[in-house]
């Protein structure tokens, strides 16, 4: 099931790209965007009655300001998940999976500095994250009777 804003546009790449992965896995995919945390919890409850479900939650402003309630959510009902920010993970999620957003703020300033120092914006390079940065909260993995693979560990950036 996926977790996302109804009321804010998601980018059509990552729809596109999501909706592929899960085609080419076999995974089908329920979720019509939310407006209301009232709404979630019984859209939530309702998706946990089918067998072997899991949760991929997007980043837009109400799974931002949701994070804390959609972790324990997630816990409550047995939910494996996969996040947006390593915030998410660090507070219980499961697996986080996004750009390293220091990395990003570090990059940005950069460009700030050269702005200032006279380089017209339109003229500099558009940048896209190379490295996602993957977050497992091995607690969490516990508490759901999951075991990382080792080809999983062996790519995460973090272990909590």
């Amino acid at each position: 099931m996926t977790i996302r804003d109804a009321n804010y546009p998601t980018p059509p790449g990552l729809l596109r790209t999501t909706e592929t992965a899960a085609i080419e896995l076999g995974i089908q995919l329920t979720g019509e965007g939310v407006r209301d945390f009232g709404k979630l919890e019984s859209d939530v409850a309702e998706f946990t009655r089918a067998p072997h479900g899991g949760l991929v939650v997007v980043q837009d402003p109400f799974t931002t300001i949701q994070r804390e309630r959609i972790v324990a959510l997630a816990a409550r009902y047995r939910l494996p998940a996969i996040y947006p920010h390593t915030s998410f993970a660090e507070i219980g999620g499961l697996v986080s999976y996004g750009v390293n957003l220091p990395v990003m703020w570090r990059a940005a300033a950069g460009y700030i500095d050269r702005i200032l120092r006279g380089a017209s914006p339109g003229g500099l390079p558009v940048q896209e994250p190379t490295d996602p940065e993957i977050i497992v909260n091995l607690k969490t993995a516990r508490s759901l009777d999951l075991t990382i693979p080792s080809t999983l560990r062996n790519r995460v950036t973090r272990l909590i």
